[in-house]
């Protein structure tokens, strides 16, 4: 099977996910509460459902991650799928906008193409490794050139438009941010398609839990555009680990920025792992001799 064919595959999944979003999106939903207290709707639940039945038709051999099938840990599949239904239900649900559907697709820990769609905005955005990735906006496709340079004052952060805390306040203010450089954006997915834009440069997230389907689209459209992905304290973002207490956070940015970032950030770092051995290995020798090749492997 060629990677066109996946690309295909993915665009038509995406579509016809956004479509049960559209066709329910204003109404009385059924929403449930997951064992971490997230909320999930019947408009999860459809689309996980299509998902499944399309996959199992498409490429019975295929494994299959997705937020509302994988409970825990979720162990790497040797091919697969690895798909978020509907990412930004709490704005899906509220009747704003910023929700998508995102998947991608690999082979072990490699991921090789990568799908979000924002039906509302009638968007897709696509990536293949090694090919770079793609823009279809209102029906115009168009190939989506690489980053741009920018200068540290002129960066632009994306950061949720309903999430703003007193550590993120004082973190931006730290940095110098301008409050006119703090973007309003919506889910990860959404986050992505505006970096795909150039809306945004920089994506500062402070959870410690990164799930596969949160961040693996995002992580290879980024990488095919030439950002650095890592955790705040400068590790990698492996799909398919175990959280360690290593893994808080995480930064996309521009690749000639990233060592300054973990140097501005480290106050955070510290005060979550403090004195850690492989923390210091990271800062006094990595760091400052800069950390090259693929930053999410």
């Amino acid at each position: 099977m060629e990677l066109s064919d996946i690309v295909v595959f993915l665009k038509a999944l995406a579509h016809d996910a956004g479509s049960i979003m559209m066709a329910r999106r204003g109404k009385v939903l059924d929403i449930f509460r997951k064992p971490d207290r997230s909320i999930v709707t019947e408009v999860d639940l459809a689309i996980s459902k299509m998902v499944q039945e399309r996959v199992a038709a498409f490429a019975p051999h295929w494994g299959l991650i997705t937020e509302e099938t994988c409970q825990g840990h979720c162990p790497e599949q040797e091919i697969g799928l690895i798909v978020d239904e509907l990412d930004g239900t709490h704005g899906y649900v509220q009747g704003r906008g910023g929700f998508t559907f995102q998947c991608a697709f690999h082979l072990g820990s490699n991921l090789l193409v990568a799908m979000i769609h924002d039906p509302l905005a009638n968007r897709y955005v696509w990536a293949v490794r090694g090919q770079g990735v793609w823009l279809e906006d209102q029906g115009q496709v168009q190939a989506v050139q690489p980053l741009q340079k920018r200068e540290w004052r002129s960066l632009r952060f994306a950061n949720h438009r309903h999430y703003m805390t007193d550590t993120l306040r004082k973190m931006y203010a730290m940095m110098g941010v301008r409050p006119d450089n703090i973007i309003p954006t919506g889910g990860i997915g959404s986050k992505v398609i505006d970096f795909v834009m150039g809306k945004v440069d920089v994506l500062v997230a402070l959870n410690r839990n990164v799930k596969p389907w949160d961040w693996a689209p995002g992580m290879l459209v980024m990488e095919e555009l030439g950002y650095a992905f890592s955790h705040l304290t400068g590790t990698p973002v492996h799909l398919f680990a175990e959280p360690s207490v290593l893994d808080f956070g995480y930064i996309a940015c521009p690749k000639e920025h990233w060592n300054r970032f973990l140097r501005e950030l480290s106050w955070i770092t510290e005060r979550v792992v403090p004195d850690h051995r492989l923390l210091r290995i990271f800062r006094e020798e990595l760091i400052p001799a800069g950390i090259r090749g693929n930053f999410s492997a």
